[in-house]
């Protein structure tokens, strides 16, 4: 049986203050990522995966929050 009718479109949902605000933390926390990665004085990937290896050598490292 195949649908032949289309729905009206629901209204958006509004936004209030609390939701401004994540959007604008949310674009803000991606602005700063990508900025980080990509700029010129970040470390080469020889770099990174030094630091990596050594962090999972490291005893005190956790790999989840709340284990051990």
């Amino acid at each position: 049986m195949a649908i032949t009718s289309r729905t009206a479109l629901t209204s958006a949902i509004p936004m209030d203050q609390l939701r401004r605000t994540a959007l604008l933390a949310g674009a803000l926390y991606l602005i700063t990522f990508i900025e980080l990665v990509s700029r010129p004085g970040s470390p080469s990937k020889e770099q990174k995966a030094r630091l990596l290896q050594r962090a999972r050598n490291s005893p005190d490292f956790r790999f989840l929050s709340g284990t051990g």
